[in-house]
């Protein structure tokens, strides 16, 4: 019996350093949709003529340590060419992931606000790993041209050490 669980305890000190080795995991390029998790379209942007929407995706990769990736997408309303159909359409213009706390808490919900005609406050709340159900928020301003700031991060610590 003592040999058998020598046996265990080696393979899961093995098996734990090989998984430690591991390079952290990169948001997908293009993640398929079954791992899409939160989704919110909300607020306009305008400039000149043209004008369009905020998007955002977060995408949960599920796995031992679940990650959550926030993809933000800027659109432009684009009216179709066909004279009989007075329909829009949205074209993706810009494109970029966040940085998120990856392991260390997950996307609860997403909220928008409108500053001005260009500029968008975008809020994620997340709901912060060993801080006992606690759920911070992060602050982005975002703007049309693709640019963000991050003005409030998600500060979590380990409320237990």
């Amino acid at each position: 019996m003592k040999r058998i669980t020598n046996v265990w305890v080696g393979v899961l000190l093995l098996a734990s350093t090989a998984c430690a080795a591991l390079p952290p995991l990169s948001p997908p390029t293009s993640p398929p949709w079954s791992m899409l998790w939160l989704a919110k379209s909300a607020g306009t942007w305008e400039k000149g003529g043209d004008y369009g929407y905020y998007k955002t995706l977060v995408f949960r990769q599920i796995a031992e340590h679940s990650r959550d990736y926030v993809l933000v997408q800027i659109t432009r309303i684009v009216a179709t060419k066909n004279e009989n159909d007075n329909s829009t359409q949205q074209e993706v213009i810009h494109s970029f992931w966040l940085e998120t706390p990856g392991i260390k808490g997950y996307i609860d919900d997403i909220h928008f606000k409108k500053i001005d005609e260009q500029r968008m406050a975008l809020m994620l709340d997340i709901n912060m790993n060993g801080m006992d159900g606690v759920v911070l928020r992060e602050l982005y301003v975002l703007h049309p041209d693709g640019t963000y700031k991050l003005l409030q991060p998600a500060n979590g610590i380990d409320l237990y050490e």
